[in-house]
């Protein structure tokens, strides 16, 4: 499944993502241009799989600062260079990852009848919601990657940061 895949990319073993972590400070965009922009692209992919992977279209600053041991400044130098470049969206103090909103939509596009994990009332409680391009009108959707979601709402019971009745 495309989920594990994930995993398994974002889940090195864990002394080596220390050592890069650890590597990464960001320097100042005015004298190290060529360094700045590697590590802020490197931060914003690992934060892209990181939502993806725990199954999240949105995360707070205080999530992505907490997670990665980033400090304040580099969190937010980081979160205003995924902005610029239209890697994620604001709502309500929570950063949307826009990719993984396409690959909902995309979902959504593709959705049919059948016995499926997530419905329509558990979308709606997204926060992402109103972003959404194309909202399914049928009552079960979600068709190619049940397992996915299936992970997501009844072993979390987290729903992109929204409860799950």
């Amino acid at each position: 499944m495309l989920h594990k895949q994930f995993i398994r990319q974002v889940r090195p073993d864990l002394k080596s993502v220390n050592t890069r972590m650890k590597m990464q400070n960001i320097p100042s965009k005015l004298f190290k241009r060529t360094e700045y922009n590697e590590k802020v692209g490197f931060w914003s992919q690992i934060i892209i799989e990181y939502s993806w992977s725990r199954c999240s279209l949105s995360l707070s600053e205080k999530e992505i600062s907490h997670c990665f041991h980033l400090d304040q400044k580099d969190c937010k130098t980081i979160i205003r260079h995924m902005l610029q470049s239209n890697q994620m969206q604001v709502k309500d103090d929570r950063y949307i990852i826009t990719d993984n909103m396409k690959q909902l939509n995309k979902i959504c596009r593709e959705a049919h009848k059948g016995d499926d994990h997530l419905s329509i009332q558990d979308l709606q409680q997204l926060p992402i919601w109103e972003f959404l391009d194309d909202k399914p009108k049928n009552q079960n959707i979600i068709h190619e990657w049940p397992n996915f979601f299936y992970e997501l709402k009844y072993k979390n019971n987290v729903l992109f940061g929204a409860k799950v009745k």
